[in-house]
């Protein structure tokens, strides 16, 4: 996986469910575990920040059309 910031979300939750598939082998080693459990950790992290990002801009969206419709609504009544 790409160690830069370009990393997108979705190769992000792609490689967070390679990496809970791994851990779910009995075989790996301890090491490796502790290793991938602390990358899984921060993908997750990463994944999460970025959804509630996007969660906020569309709220904001979300109200700022709302507001729009409202004014539109006064300003219509007001014209009558």
């Amino acid at each position: 996986m790409k160690k830069n910031k370009e990393t997108t979300f979705k190769e992000k939750l792609s490689r967070l469910e390679e990496i809970s598939e791994m851990l779910e082998d009995d075989s790996i080693e301890l090491e490796a575990a502790i290793a991938l459990y602390e990358e899984g950790t921060k993908l997750a992290a990463e994944c999460t920040d970025t959804l509630r990002t996007a969660e906020l801009k569309i709220s904001k969206l979300e109200n700022n059309g709302a507001v729009t419709v409202i004014k539109n609504s006064v300003t219509e009544e007001q014209e009558d």
